[in-house]
């Protein structure tokens, strides 16, 4: 039961912070991101759909793969970690493009 307690407390962490740093991040995006039907808010929109639906895939390609519950945390690992390690990288090849001046 402190697993499920502890687990629903992250869940709602999460979605309670989601929606002060999407708000920051919009003040911090250049103001020529923000005209047309493309805007800023749609794409930070997008892409935390984008994630969502990618995370909640992996977590049932992952869970119907296993025999237990017990594997499922150990094997959601390495493809989150990849994930993480591409975006990273992702991040590092372009961070010039990314950077803004204030």
């Amino acid at each position: 039961s402190s697993y499920v307690f502890g687990a629903t407390l992250f869940f709602l962490a999460n979605n309670l912070l989601e929606a002060a740093t999407l708000s920051l991040l919009s003040k911090k995006m250049p103001k020529a991101w923000a005209a047309g039907v493309l805007n800023s808010g749609f794409l930070t929109t997008i892409m935390g759909l984008g994630g969502r639906v990618l995370g909640n895939l992996i977590v049932t390609v992952v869970g119907n793969s296993v025999q237990h519950a017990a594997q499922v945390d150990d094997l959601l690992m390495l493809p989150l970690c990849v994930l993480w390690v591409v975006t990273i990288g992702l991040y590092y090849c372009r961070w010039k493009h990314f950077a803004m001046d204030t």
